[in-house]
């Protein structure tokens, strides 16, 4: 099965569920002849081997053998005295990719477009992961034949999620996932190497303040210490005292490319006609959208700053803030915008929101795309740019977060700019530094951006230095066109690897699942059962402290 979805012509979604694929997934499948993207050379060996040990057969030496068990930790619902999760119970919203309770939904008539099954949240990575590995060569149905455990909690952290978008009281989802940790780490499966062969996927920073946020950020730090961790964000920086980074693994979130699909279809069809029409040939598929557009950047620039943290800065919204008002009346060659209150920006024209295939359609549209950070380092935008071929554009400090940054060689299709005058660090005492300092204070949420540092290593010495975003323009517009190309052939080339589906593209490469997977079986075969790194103990250097908010007072514990 699995080789069929990596050699078919059909979309991941409906492959990787096969004959149990119900309409929306089969629909999914029907946008369009999807071909599946062949394996990349150099860089990609240890996913080629993949592919080559399910048809056993490979041309490398041969690793010690790889089994991957997904452990559904809902199979100890029961002995923690909590109901099972059901994903069928969750809903997604419209573009913003959001879950929210199907329950909350159905209590509020205005919210009738959230309607979206739970795998077209932002957030559910983790699904896709679970879904492959089953699927894959390396998959094993028995522990006792694992290298690596895969622990699925998926189901459970997203309906927390979703409770905590749809302003429930209470936070029942969190207790009960606590509840099912404190099962599964009473088990000799846990503490025949205290964890240390376990794997879990963080696909959101957290989920509740006070109390409740606290015991969950204290479990990340101190009882999960020696897992392996794939994060969208590598907030234990911040949250933990100390952490061993190579258990650590920065991916990028679950962004949906069905409006590419479409976008491209409708295009294909539009310029079939025309070429027939007027006698000429038909466009080839790299012809199907002119970039007019130089700079695309749209996204929420409030709140600029926090009230529940004594009014303190945010800044990465007031970064957003401060460049679209730079740049907004440039040129109609520039298209970058704020959205959210406009009472919030009085200084700033806010333009209405769009929909999300609209959003797709100006990355389409445009040469380059801003990455800023938010709320947080990450967001969705730099997926979304890349499976667009959009060449990523980053502007910094503070930096926005580089996923499978050891895995994808950025300087091949994105662009580094450092930014002299980051006049939005104006109120952050201390500035933001380039590189983490260990003996530094810690911050106490991920809005404090000392530690949103640039993934890439090396960086500053290939960034350009621009003492304004106008500077910034400039170069962009004076960048030779042969340049321009490479840059977006290498966005073609690495697109697979943002996408946790398989893309609509011809390009090469591997998906982020596929990544993921072959990091899985690495792991393994250093720290799992049989590895040769010793089990557990302190493997993430000894006190751990974490901060939860409880009310305008931080929690704080160390063992």
């Amino acid at each position: 099965m699995f080789s069929a979805c990596v050699q078919g012509s059909v979309l991941l979604l409906a492959c990787l569920l096969g004959s149990e694929a119900g309409p929306l997934e089969q629909s999914a499948a029907h946008l369009g002849n999807v071909n599946l993207l062949r394996t990349a050379p150099a860089e990609q060996r240890g996913v080629r081997r993949l592919h080559a040990e399910k048809r056993g057969r490979t041309g490398e030496a041969a690793a010690p053998k790889c089994g991957i068990y997904v452990l559904d930790v809902n199979e100890y619902a029961a002995e923690a005295g909590v109901p099972k999760c059901r994903l069928e119970d969750i809903v997604v919203a419209g573009w913003t990719q959001v879950p929210f309770t199907k329950s909350h939904v159905q209590a509020h008539p205005e919210y009738e477009y959230m309607t979206l099954p739970h795998y077209f949240s932002a957030n559910s990575a983790p699904w896709y992961l679970v879904q492959a590995v089953k699927k894959g060569p390396y998959f094993v149905d028995s522990p006792d034949q694992a290298s690596v455990i895969m622990v699925d909690d998926y189901c459970h952290k997203l309906q927390w999620l979703a409770y905590t978008h749809s302003e429930m009281e209470t936070q029942e989802p969190g207790e009960n996932l606590l509840a099912i940790y404190e099962v599964m780490m009473s088990k000799p499966l846990w503490q025949q190497r205290n964890g240390s062969d376990f794997a879990f996927f963080q696909a959101h920073t957290g989920f509740a303040i006070g109390e409740l946020g606290y015991r969950y950020e204290t479990t990340l730090c101190e009882s999960f210490a020696s897992s392996l961790h794939f994060v969208n964000v590598l907030a234990q920086r911040y949250k933990c005292s100390r952490i061993e980074e190579d258990k650590y693994v920065v991916v990028p979130g679950s962004v949906q490319f069905t409006e590419i699909v479409k976008l491209e279809r409708r295009r294909r069809i539009a310029v079939k006609r025309s070429a027939s029409a007027g006698g000429g040939n038909v466009s080839g598929p790299k012809q199907l959208f002119e970039r007019s557009k130089l700079l695309f950047f749209k996204g929420k620039c409030t709140p600029l700053r926090f009230e529940w943290k004594e009014s303190a800065i945010n800044v990465g919204k007031l970064m957003r803030y401060e460049l679209v008002k730079e740049l907004q009346e440039v040129g109609p060659e520039v298209d970058v915008e704020c959205t959210g209150d406009p009472a919030e920006l009085t200084e700033l024209k806010i333009k209405d929101e769009t929909t999300h295939e609209k959003q797709m359609e100006l990355y389409l549209s445009s040469k380059f795309c801003l990455m800023l950070p938010g709320d947080s380092q990450t967001s969705r935008r730099l997926p979304e740019a890349v499976m667009a071929g959009c060449v990523p554009v980053f502007l910094g400090p503070p930096f926005h977060s580089m996923p499978l940054v050891n895995q994808v060689d950025y300087t091949k299709f994105a662009l580094f700019f450092n930014h002299t005058e980051p006049h939005w660090l104006a109120e952050v005492a201390g500035g933001v530094q380039w590189a983490l300092d260990p003996a530094g204070p810690h911050p106490d949420h991920p809005t404090d951006a000392h530690w949103w540092v640039p993934g890439l290593p090396g960086l500053a010495k290939v960034a350009r230095t621009v003492d304004s975003g106008t500077a910034m323009l400039n170069y962009l517009r004076t960048l030779p066109a042969d340049e321009v190309k490479e840059l977006e052939i290498g966005v073609r080339r690495v697109q697979a690897s943002f996408a946790w589906m398989k893309r609509p593209r011809e390009t090469g490469g591997v998906s982020a699942a596929e990544i993921t997977m072959e990091h899985l079986c690495t792991y393994g075969r250093t720290y799992g059962r049989g590895g040769t790194a010793d089990a557990g103990g302190e493997a993430a250097g000894g006190r751990a402290r974490v901060r939860a908010k409880a009310g305008m007072q931080a929690a704080e514990t160390s063992r």
